[in-house]
């Protein structure tokens, strides 16, 4: 029924599954691993530039406070030093002071928008999608279809058993009612009448068993007379059946008269009268002997001498 098929499109869809998943999850590290990456180097730039503010910050101080000295890794010392400098030089320093400090916002300024444009790049490197995890859910979905799919397929087969065991409990009813057993052995002799008939009404006499003619040795042979002819017939009377190529021989098989019909059987050659004569067989005979053979009947309607026979025939023929 091509149930391993289906079992194994199953397997095959849940490895498409985990395959499809699989790529997709490396494709989505790859795109964190790229974006993890962006990110470290936009907040490493982020501390360089946020350092520089500070730089700036302390320099401004310095020359607020009239300080000396910055901190070793400021950068600005040089310009400290000259302000410093310049500012020794001139009595007028209010303008001095404010020309290097009007420099410093701006420059911090132009950080701090710098920074800006830096956390916002960062902050939208930093969406990308999470490893799906929805494999096993998938093919618990999967497993399911496939599990009420062959639920479905399995009822089907279970009702078409039973409507097939009920077709072979009504075949064997019918088979049943078919089969015709005869009560005894025989040679079956089947009725004509129903010959290539699906359909036969109860009672019917389909067949009938003959005895085994090589068992019993004796049968019966049946022949026709007219009117006219069976008034010379009498029970008891001697019979001969000459039979043409019966086992590639002539056979001729003496019998006795057992019936003669009262009333007359209307036939295509007119009215004639059953005549039934009994034979007793013996073991050659019975051996190629069967039912339906036709021959030629000869009735001993009496017996004569050959004197008496002759004197008979040439009487009569001066008569």
């Amino acid at each position: 029924f091509g149930y391993s098929d289906t079992f194994n499109h199953f397997l095959k869809q849940t490895q498409d599954i985990i395959i499809g998943i699989a790529k997709k999850n490396a494709e989505i590290n790859n795109q964190a691993s790229l974006a993890n990456h962006a990110i470290s180097v936009i907040t490493s730039q982020l501390d360089e530039l946020h350092q520089k503010i500070t730089d700036y910050e302390e320099l401004k101080q310095a020359i607020n406070n009239q300080e000396y000295k910055l901190s070793p890794e400021n950068p600005h010392q040089t310009a400290l030093k000259k302000y410093q400098t310049q500012f020794q030089a001139q009595e007028d320093n209010s303008a001095l002071k404010e020309e290097y400090l009007s420099q410093i916002p701006q420059n911090i300024s132009e950080l701090e928008s710098s920074m800006a444009n830096l956390s916002i790049q960062r902050a939208s490197t930093g969406n990308f999608s999470l490893p799906d995890t929805s494999h096993r859910i998938k093919i618990d979905i999967l497993k399911t279809q496939f599990l009420q799919n062959a639920s479905q397929q399995l009822t089907t087969v279970e009702n078409q058993i039973t409507e097939l065991k009920n077709q072979i409990e009504q075949a064997n009813i019918q088979l049943k009612n078919n089969i015709i057993i005869a009560p005894e052995t025989g040679t079956i002799h089947l009725n004509s009448e129903f010959e290539g008939k699906s359909l036969i009404p109860n009672g019917s006499e389909v067949a009938q068993i003959y005895p085994d003619i090589q068992k019993i040795k004796e049968v019966f042979i049946t022949y026709y007379v007219t009117s006219e002819h069976v008034s010379l017939l009498k029970e008891k009377q001697g019979v001969r059946l000459s039979l043409e190529k019966v086992g590639n021989q002539t056979l001729t098989i003496n019998e006795t008269i057992q019936t003669i019909d009262k009333s007359a059987t209307k036939t295509n050659q007119g009215n004639l009268f059953k005549v039934t004569a009994l034979s007793k067989l013996s073991n050659k005979d019975s051996d190629v002997v069967q039912y339906g053979l036709q021959g030629r009947v000869t009735s001993v309607i009496t017996r004569k001498s050959y004197f008496n026979y002759y004197k008979d025939k040439i009487l009569n023929s001066f008569n």
